[in-house]
């Protein structure tokens, strides 16, 4: 039995994400074979691979119960309105005409844009935090770069989709506010400040819709996709745009943030890294593995259906351990060590199928270029302690100064 997970001990899977010992929690249910039922959670926990993928690839398995397409805390507001046009929370012809849209204009963007925008966006942030001219490296608190990474991926992506920097910081805060709307659906305060943020979203990308956008744009080459396709409902490419940015915020902002702590943790591989920028995908990638931005996402069963060994009854509830997947011993040896050169590694974290998150490339050229400048700068990431924010899926690393929690 593992003993680093049991002080303090983790109740349930949900409270693994943001518990700093979760690998080895993940590891104890990993040494069980199949699926269980959780009582406390009322859900199913899945966190073999193999079951994993089964319920990937099974139609019985949906990302929404059939019975509720829309959380019913969320009421019917703005934020229910973007919610129900999402494709990753939707099935059938609407959702695969729109994932595919979406998947190929993210394909199509031009990586060495993406740096350059990173690069670019990095540099002004940075200044700004650092209260110093935009140079070559920055000295920068815990506090600081909690901002930064949290911001990064965000003002890059706003920016590739053809937002005026000026209203980035803006849109910025209103993308928080649903992000903590829909993550914490049973708080009234939270759900009325995601439905003013959903709200002024909406108009902004409206207009921007109905602006002279660059046609290189994310946003315009999403519309002419979609008119090109025949999937014209404008309200539909509107919120998916809020969501890709919704996604954002949080996910990409994990895997930056886990990509400099492990540079900490390995600092000769980190090194190495440095000096041969081609092995950065493969950094990226292990510390994906090791430390899944997304530790979990969910499944509901719309007809009975046997999954391995476990029969799951209609209308169940299952919670797929992405995290844990990431460490089955089944698909990866020694998994749980970090290698750089990992042979046929695989990747549990951006989902499979129908459902896999299209913005997987965007968020790893945004991480790769964010820390090959970081690991330039004058950082004390090695003095700096790491905890993790409250989230029931999300791994949300935060770094504090030993002043700071004094």
């Amino acid at each position: 039995m593992q003993t680093d997970f049991l002080n303090p001990p983790i109740p349930h899977a949900l409270a693994a994400a943001s518990h700093p010992a979760a690998p080895g929690y993940y590891r104890q249910l990993l040494e069980q074979p199949g699926i269980h039922y959780c009582p406390e959670l009322r859900m199913w926990i899945a966190a073999h691979a193999s079951d994993i993928m089964e319920i990937f690839n099974s139609p019985a398995c949906v990302v929404r119960p059939p019975v509720e397409q829309v959380p019913a805390a969320l009421g019917s507001g703005s934020a229910a309105q973007i919610f129900q046009q999402l494709i990753r929370m939707n099935e059938g012809r609407a959702h695969a005409t729109g994932k595919r849209i979406l998947q190929d204009c993210l394909q199509q963007l031009d990586m060495q844009r993406v740096q350059q925008t990173t690069e670019q966006a990095a540099h002004r942030l940075a200044a700004v935090l650092a209260k110093t001219p935009v140079q070559a490296g920055y000295n920068l608190s815990a506090t600081a770069m909690n901002q930064l990474v949290r911001d990064l991926p965000l003002y890059v992506v706003a920016e590739l989709s053809g937002c005026p920097e000026h209203l980035i910081p803006q849109i910025r805060s209103q993308i928080a506010a649903f992000v903590h709307g829909l993550s914490k659906p049973g708080d009234a305060t939270n759900i009325a400040a995601a439905n003013q943020a959903a709200q002024t979203l909406l108009h902004t990308f409206t207009q921007l819709s109905e602006s002279d956008l660059t046609p290189d744009s994310l946003l315009a080459q999403i519309h002419l996709k979609a008119r090109e396709s025949g999937w014209t409902p404008v309200e539909a490419i509107i919120a998916n745009c809020i969501g890709l940015l919704s996604q954002t915020y949080e996910a990409s902002r994990s895997l930056l943030q886990a990509s400099l702590m492990y540079s900490t943790r390995y600092p000769a591989v980190f090194q190495q890294v440095l000096q041969q920028p081609d092995l950065i995908n493969d950094w990226i990638a292990e510390v994906c593995r090791l430390h899944s931005p997304v530790q979990n996402t969910r499944r509901y069963v719309t007809n009975a259906t046997q999954i391995g060994n476990t029969y799951l009854p209609q209308d169940a509830a299952v919670l797929l351990l992405l995290a844990a997947a990431n460490i089955d011993t089944a698909i990866h040896e020694q998994a749980c060590e970090f290698r750089l050169h990992r042979p046929q590694r695989t990747l549990y974290s951006f989902g499979y199928g129908r459902h896999a998150c299209p913005g997987q490339q965007l968020a790893c050229q945004i991480t790769a270029t964010a820390t090959r400048m970081a690991g330039t700068w004058s950082l004390a990431l090695d003095q700096w302690q790491v905890s993790y924010e409250n989230s029931a899926n999300g791994r949300l690393p935060v770094w504090t100064q030993t002043e700071e929690t004094a």
